[in-house]
């Protein structure tokens, strides 16, 4: 899957889905009946404001800027055009017959990329339910630059027709959700996050997956064991927040005995969320490692979006007053991560880079302890764990001298000129010459002392 990630960016899709034979409604392998359940509330939902505040987006694919692409792989994906909102925009999406789409190749997604992180989201399988394939097919999918997944929507074949103020044409034998025959769409997904500096997946502490702007008659269910939704793992701002804005008697609620989420509606209407609603479901490093599987529902036309929050620490790059930085904006790193380092330390004329000091005391990945102000090599800063908001300052001290003159008591540098530079008493020098001389001497008689000696001996 990582290969796949290295396309060139695009936009979000749009999954086209197919019918069921007229006669067959299946119903979907997910169990989401949207029934049995009870309120989306305290009693089902951890309340922590304070948690929520707490975290930032690592990919918020609703607010999207100019460093947010998309990105499709898989020869199936096909063109055309959606309005929202009055705007219209491309889109992508899949075609597929009654028998429903299997994606279990691992060969159709999408990615969702920022400057930081990566989101692939790979299709395994797309079904629908209740769905009358005489009317036409059922597609789900999302614009261009931009994260939802759309279902239910019947796109337009081309920009200029989207645009035409009474309305143009439109993709044929596509049909809308009907509320009122609860015909259904499901999209199964295994969701990966990677960070982009090396293409590793994100395994850490305090990952969230947001379940946002829960409304218009969506459903949704994580599939994998141990990371089902469950009051410990969901999280929300206020229990006010969770609910209908709309006094029309339907709630958003949850399904203890299936696990899911889901926001009723009926013929006459559904719940309406100003982008509230939202549940951040905390996800366990063996999800991480797998990919979250998650399955959205769409009981009528809506988006749902691909998103991961975290805690994250603002860790920020300086330098002494010997040397300059460079980038010195800084990084967010996710709580219980490494910093990366990856900045250009540039000493002024005649300082050199020694080390880092940090304005906190740290903890390395093998627990060791630095305090604030004690020096860090690079090695030990990108080993830093970070659990606050922190600052490295690079440290630059003057060159190493060449040679020290002990008369004056100051350093000097020496040229290398292969002659003395200091001022040498003229008559050391024969005295030196006389003094091996007589050494010589006094070694080549050596050996006839020593006959003699041995001879006397005799």
């Amino acid at each position: 899957m990582k290969t796949k990630r290295l396309l060139s960016a695009a936009s979000i899709a749009l999954l086209g889905m197919p019918l069921f034979s007229t006669n067959v409604f299946a119903a979907n392998p997910y169990g989401i009946t949207y029934s049995d359940g009870t309120e989306l509330n305290e009693s089902t939902v951890t309340i922590d404001p304070e948690l929520i505040e707490g975290l930032s987006p690592l990919i918020q694919t609703v607010n999207t800027d100019e460093n947010f692409s998309n990105a499709f792989y898989g020869s199936k994906w096909q063109t055309a055009y959606m309005k929202d909102s009055g705007v219209c925009f491309e889109m992508r999406y899949l075609l597929m017959t009654s028998a429903g789409f299997d994606g279990s190749d691992g060969r159709t997604g999408i990615t969702f990329t920022n400057g930081q992180y990566t989101i692939d989201a790979r299709i395994n399988k797309i079904v629908t339910e209740n769905v009358d394939d005489t009317k036409g097919k059922i597609i789900a999918g999302a614009p261009i630059n931009n994260g939802f997944i759309y279902a239910g929507n019947v796109p337009f074949t081309s920009l200029a027709e989207c645009e035409k103020e009474s309305g143009g044409e439109k993709v044929a034998d596509i049909q809308s959700l009907d509320r009122e025959t609860l015909s259904r769409a499901f999209v199964d997904m295994t969701v990966s996050l990677y960070k982009n500096k090396d293409n590793s997946k994100v395994i850490a502490n305090g990952l969230y997956f947001g379940i946002t702007d829960i409304d218009a008659a969506q459903s949704f269910k994580i599939m994998n064991q141990g990371n089902f939704f469950e009051k410990s793992n969901m999280f929300a701002k206020s229990v006010a927040d969770l609910q209908n804005e709309n006094d029309n008697g339907l709630k958003n609620m949850y399904s203890p005995t299936g696990s899911y989420i889901y926001s009723e509606y009926n013929k006459d209407g559904a719940v309406s969320s100003s982008n509230k609603a939202n549940v951040y479901v905390s996800v366990k490093k063996e999800t991480q490692e797998e990919g979250l599987n998650v399955v959205f529902g769409y009981g009528s036309t809506a988006g749902s979006t691909v998103e991961y929050y975290a805690k994250q620490y603002l860790v920020t790059y300086a330098s002494d007053e010997n040397g300059k930085i460079a980038p010195n904006d800084g990084e967010k790193v996710i709580a219980g991560e490494n910093p990366s380092v990856n900045v250009e330390v540039t000493p002024n004329e005649g300082y050199e880079f020694i080390h880092w000091i940090t304005d906190v005391d740290v903890t390395l990945n093998d627990g060791t302890t630095i305090k604030a102000g004690e020096p860090i090599t690079t090695e030990q800063a990108r080993q830093v764990v970070v659990d606050q908001d922190l600052e490295f300052t690079a440290i630059n001290e003057t060159l190493e001298p060449e040679e020290e003159d002990e008369e004056e008591g100051g350093v000097i540098a020496v040229p290398d000129t292969g002659a003395s530079t200091k001022d040498i008493n003229a008559i050391l020098i024969p005295a030196s010459i006389f003094g091996i001389l007589v050494g010589a001497l006094i070694i080549r008689a050596l050996p006839r002392l020593l006959h003699k000696k041995v001879n006397f001996n005799k």
